[in-house]
């Protein structure tokens, strides 16, 4: 789930930088914002497929973590999540980072603890403790707050079990996520915008 979680966070962090230095190339005439337009209908055309990726995601999230939404619809929504977020940030549609970081994360680590319940049953963890390490990895890859996210996990369970995992798993997740993408989102946010943030060792 780390090395998933990692990746994920990655594949968003690239895309959705990459989408905005695309999008701000674009010249805006007129009095219409086009682009905007564009990527609010585009994401919109998403939530028809997955109507799950649509606001926050908080009641979807906690169907996830209550273990009540399908393989294939956490699959989907994941996807789509991803692709939307990335689309309408970048165009200027914002609706924040902090929620589908959360969201994807719940979806990934549903998924996989749908997948290891059906191959393991009672083996492993529910799918609730997936959904809520999964919510830890890829705030901690995308944000690159690995320790604030473990502390925001244990405050929403106040179960000790589950910290070793999670913190693993964090670990894994951010070391994966800066390997693929050194810097992290809201600097590279940040220096597309002309705004140089000073790092360690600046003076």
């Amino acid at each position: 789930l780390g090395i998933l979680g990692g990746l994920v966070s990655a594949a968003f962090t690239k895309m959705l930088v990459g989408l905005r230095s695309w999008a701000g190339q674009i010249p805006r005439r007129g009095p219409v914002d086009c682009v905007t337009i564009a990527g609010g209908a585009i994401a919109g055309a998403f939530a028809i497929v997955s109507p799950q990726i649509l606001g926050a995601g908080y009641p979807v999230v906690n169907n996830a973590l209550n273990g009540k939404l399908a393989f294939e619809v956490l699959l989907f929504a994941l996807f789509f999540k991803l692709l939307g977020t990335s689309i309408a940030f970048s165009t200027g549609n914002s609706g924040g980072l902090f929620a589908p970081s959360l969201f994807l994360g719940a979806m990934l680590g549903g998924a996989l603890g749908t997948l290891a319940r059906a191959h393991f049953g009672r083996d492993v963890a529910d799918v609730g403790a997936y959904a809520l390490v999964g919510m830890g990895v890829t705030f901690a890859g995308i944000i690159r707050a690995p320790i604030t996210s473990i502390f925001m996990i244990f405050e929403v369970t106040q179960d000790y079990q589950i910290m070793l995992p999670l913190m693993i798993a964090n670990m894994i997740s951010f070391a994966v996520a800066r390997t693929l993408h050194p810097d992290s989102l809201f600097d590279t946010l940040a220096r597309q915008d002309g705004i140089h943030l000073p790092e360690k060792g600046e003076e």
